[in-house]
């Protein structure tokens, strides 16, 4: 899942796309990451959403928008810069 893939990235991007609410996108990835030990950093929503998480060795940007038939999740994990 999702989360096995943010666990295990050195720096990874992941594309996806599904039928679904982004709204509800949204809200589930603002209530599962802190759920995962991911601490929010912020956050902007208009067009394109961006939710930024971090880790202590972590940074995780989750990009989201709606297109005219799905809706796209971009999750891009680094390592944490020193």
């Amino acid at each position: 899942g999702w989360q096995a893939l943010i666990e295990k990235s050195r720096a990874k991007v992941e594309d996806l796309r599904g039928r679904v609410d982004l709204n509800s996108l949204i809200s589930f990835f603002q209530m599962a990451m802190p759920r995962e030990n991911w601490k929010p950093k912020g956050y902007f929503r208009y067009q394109r959403s961006v939710l930024i998480f971090e880790k202590p060795d972590k940074t995780c940007v989750i990009r989201l928008y709606e297109g005219m038939v799905y809706t796209y999740v971009e999750i891009f994990v680094t390592p944490a810069s020193s």
